[in-house]
């Protein structure tokens, strides 16, 4: 099943999606799903925003008119040969995971790209540097690509860091905005920030448990106190109007998703991403 917004061939559009079912880097307690959750965002994407004669749900600002592929799926080890591909064919990649760590394999499909701004939602920070190639290292590894700008880049959402975490956090001196920030600041104020702070070429990788769980219950790590989906939404849409390359979805666990709320949630910020990017 293709995702909803499906639309072109390849050699036309102008987004290109792609699932990656891949949980090999997750280390979590929870039993394994994550990898089930490409196909579990394009199905209730066709569910819940197709109705009759394929009417198609639109965004929140305007009509979604470019030309979409949903390629299906790849395995993790294709990942950075098939995100380079669409780089040199000048197509947008967008990406169904599978766990955090696919993110890395991702960017490094970008390495003739340089000075990108890394724009980092999650619950976590994911810079536990003493291992590799797993979900806790991801903003290690692909720090070591050279194709990331740290000073161009920030993360969203962070509420749960470890020690080690919040030391490399500050030797890196990477930029954070937290849940309580957007809350005293005000989401406007915020985006001004992040406008200021990123350049023109913004990926973008969301892990879902950025969201409180009230509106994403379907994640293997939940945190309390994260960012409403109205809130991810503004800034998902603002940031990538300022010049998307790529983005990532991430760590959804259809498992422990509830009506599946954060599948649908997924299928939506995906869309509202597609008509906003620049």
């Amino acid at each position: 099943m293709k995702f909803f917004l499906h639309n072109s061939s390849f050699e036309d559009s102008e987004v290109v999606l792609i699932g990656i079912p891949d949980e090999s880097g997750s280390r979590s307690k929870r039993k394994k799903g994550v990898s089930k959750a490409p196909d579990s965002i394009r199905m209730v994407s066709n569910e819940r925003d197709v109705f009759g004669k394929n009417r198609k749900v639109q965004s929140q600002t305007g009509i979604i008119k470019k030309k979409i592929c949903d390629i299906g799926n790849v395995e993790k080890n294709m990942a950075k040969k098939t995100i380079s591909k669409l780089v040199k064919k000048n197509k947008v990649p967008i990406i169904l995971g599978g766990d955090h760590s696919i993110t890395s394999e991702i960017l490094a499909g970008f390495k003739n790209l340089k000075d990108i701004s890394l724009v980092y939602f999650d619950a976590h920070p994911d810079i536990r540097c003493t291992r590799e190639k797993y979900y806790g290292s991801v903003v290690c590894d692909v720090l070591k690509l050279g194709n990331i700008n740290p000073k161009k880049s920030l993360f969203i959402g962070i509420r749960a860091s470890e020690s080690e975490e919040i030391k490399n956090l500050k030797s890196e001196n990477l930029f954070v905005i937290t849940p309580y920030d957007i809350s005293n600041l005000g989401i406007k104020k915020i985006f001004e920030k992040i406008k200021k702070k990123v350049g023109g070429k913004i990926y973008i990788s969301v892990d879902m448990d950025v969201l409180d769980p009230a509106f994403a219950p379907g994640v293997d790590t939940p945190v309390p106190g994260g960012l409403t989906s109205q809130q991810l939404i503004f800034l998902l849409k603002k940031i990538s109007s300022l010049g998307l390359i790529g983005m990532d979805v991430v760590e959804i666990n259809p498992k422990y998703d509830e009506q599946k709320m954060t599948s649908h949630l997924a299928s939506r910020i995906i869309a509202e991403v597609i008509q906003s990017a620049r």
